[in-house]
This record gives structure tokens, sequence and C-alpha cells, in this order.
């Protein structure tokens, strides 16, 4: 009896955002793509000025040695491998991703991947990437012209 009333309880009570969470965890909502917090990567911010585009991941728990940057076809790909940690015969419960993990941003044509630099720092890794001197937005002088052009028919 005190089963069915705390089941029936728990269900009257229950969080009106646990199906929307499940659904955008599913892969029919994010079009066979991993969602962000599926990933085993956290969030990503991403931003640019003038001369350069910046990108920072988080990345709890990995070193550097765990987690490579390659550039390839137009794309960063940031990809790393979470071992478990090893633990004692008991576990009560895991939430962690472990194994593999990608994630891959579109670099504009602007990027100079090149001189792209990365810095790992309380689980936040932070890239730079400089825009080539060409993509950059460009001041034109304008000349005064003493002479007048006339424009006769």
């Amino acid at each position: 009896m005190l089963s069915t009333l705390a089941h029936r309880l728990g269900t009257q009570f229950a969080d009106p955002f646990a199906t929307l969470y499940r659904e955008m965890a599913s892969e029919d909502f994010s079009n066979g793509q991993a969602a962000p917090f599926r990933s085993g990567f956290g969030c990503l911010s991403l931003w640019e000025d003038g001369d350069r585009v910046y990108l920072d991941v988080d990345v709890p728990g990995l070193t550097i040695e765990e987690i490579a940057l390659v550039v390839e076809d137009g794309k960063l790909w940031i990809r790393a491998a979470r071992r478990p940690m090893p633990r004692g015969q008991k576990c009560w419960r895991d939430e962690r991703f472990y194994g593999n993990l990608e994630r891959a941003v579109v670099l504009a044509d602007s990027v100079d991947t090149d001189k792209i630099e990365a810095a790992l720092a309380n689980g936040v890794l932070s890239i730079t990437l400089p825009k080539k001197s060409e993509a950059k937005a460009q001041r034109i002088p304008i000349q005064s012209n003493s002479l007048r052009i006339s424009h006769t028919s």
C-alpha cells in the first residue's frame, strides 16, 4: 500500500520538465547529432572581435595529454578520451561519460589555421583562432583631390 501511495504522489509531483529533457536528449530531437550534454563535452562559447575568433569548451577532468585538436576539411575537431577512475567494489551511481569524445566546429575561410593557439586551465579549453590579414576589416583612406572633374556632354 505504501509503495502504491508513494508512486501516486511521485507521479503527481513529478518534474514537469523531465519529459522535455528526455526528448531533447534523444537522437530524434537532435537529428542524429549528439546533444552537448550527451556528447561528453560541456558547453561551448564562440565569439569574435576584429582580429580573432575565440572558442571556450568545458572539458572538466581532462588533461592536456587526453585532448587533441585537429584541423581537417575546414573543421576544427576537438577529440579526447576520458577513462573511468578506479573505484572500490561498489559504485552506487555514475553519471559521468567515459570513452572517446569528439566535437567539430566549422571554420570560416577567414581563420588562419596555421596560427591557432590553445590553452587548458581550470577545466576550460580556450582556443584562439586568428583571422587572416586579408579578412580583417580595413579602413580605406579617402584622399582629397583639389582638381574638380567636370562632366560635360
